[in-house]
């Protein structure tokens, strides 16, 4: 398996090339979306579609962190698209990702690409426009508690490690006056 790049965002695929095609990359995710009818598992069963989301992310790695509101709504809602997914590679090629939020910003275009053909009938741009900003705002507030989260499991870890160090300086002093006294014991 080879790692490959599109755009700024390594991709795995089986292809020997440096960097992936817009279709070998919509032939990926539709592996992914094969792989996610095949496994049978109920979208109502939260717990299985919890484990086949971690087997889905694992088997398919790099295409996970570059693409992941792709693989969880194929696995969460069931919903996945060629046809959105090749709109949003457009999309992602010529992209700023220099940050977080650009990163999410763009990851909203393909559940967007992907309302638009659900909506297809109903071509309705206020709604389509209702349904980014929804949907960027719930990403964004996603990630600010996940990072406030990762903060705060930061602060905590490094907070146990002062206390361990605290600990072992104090046990370190207690053994050195031990071992002072015993010499003292031992020199009289």
């Amino acid at each position: 398996m080879a790692n490959i790049e599109f755009g700024e965002v390594p991709v795995s695929s089986k292809v020997a090339t440096k960097h992936a095609t817009p279709e070998e990359i919509v032939a990926i995710g539709r592996r992914l979306w094969q792989r996610v009818l095949e496994s049978k598992v109920d979208p109502s069963n939260d717990e299985k579609t919890d484990r086949l989301l971690e087997q889905v992310q694992k088997e398919f790695h790099d295409f996970n962190t570059s693409f992941p509101l792709v693989v969880r709504w194929a696995v969460q809602l069931r919903k996945f698209s060629s046809v959105a997914l090749e709109k949003y590679l457009r999309l992602h090629a010529t992209a700023d990702l220099s940050s977080r939020e650009g990163f999410l910003r763009l990851q909203a275009e393909y559940l967007v690409a992907l309302y638009r053909e659900d909506n297809a009938r109903h071509h309705d741009e206020k709604a389509v426009k209702a349904y980014r900003t929804a949907i960027v705002k719930q990403l964004l507030d996603e990630d600010e508690a996940f990072q406030k989260l990762q903060k705060e499991a930061e602060a905590e870890a490094a907070a146990a490690a002062s206390a361990v160090n605290a600990d072992r300086r104090q046990a370190l002093y207690r053994f050195l006056l031990s071992q002072k006294t015993k010499q003292a014991e031992n020199n009289a």
